[in-house]
């Protein structure tokens, strides 16, 4: 194994470490030594990787929403792309309300609308190019925009 597939292998099981504890309590009760004694990894591990739990939090999110994006490529039906975000939602809800509680309602809107919005800019290209009927570009944004919002 290389070093950079170690480190990734490395940086998923401390993110599945702290989805699992997210689901027991609080975010700002989850502790680095539980973190690390859970998946059996020393602190130094920890902090080679990540600043604190915070950033393993932030990367926790951005690895989901990069896994929707990669799972939303091959539905061909927008209908059924939104359907597997929200149920996606619906499933990581512990995970959604320990970052509400511990980011706070703007930073957890600012983050979901930055990654659902680039999701639903691919559903409307998808939806372009399977139709090839095309849109304006301000028309798209406010379609986009719409949606996004809704979701949020």
């Amino acid at each position: 194994m290389t070093h950079k597939m170690i480190s990734m292998y490395t940086k998923i099981i401390l993110s599945e470490s702290l989805k699992h504890f997210m689901q027991k309590k609080p975010f700002s009760e989850i502790t680095v030594s539980e973190i690390t004694a859970y998946c059996q990894l020393n602190r130094k591990t920890f902090y080679y990787h990540f600043e604190d739990t915070r950033e393993l939090l932030k990367w926790t999110l951005e690895r989901e929403t990069i896994k929707i994006v990669n799972d939303t490529d091959t539905i061909n039906d927008y209908y059924d792309e939104i359907l597997y975000i929200m149920d996606f939602i619906e499933k990581n809800q512990y995970m959604l309300n320990c970052v509400y509680d511990s980011v706070g309602c703007d930073e957890l809107k600012v983050f979901l609308y930055n990654n659902i919005f680039e999701m639903g800019n691919m559903i409307v290209l998808n939806a372009e190019k399977s139709t090839e009927k095309y849109l304006s570009e301000e028309y798209k944004k406010l379609v986009v925009s719409f949606y996004t919002e809704g979701i949020v």
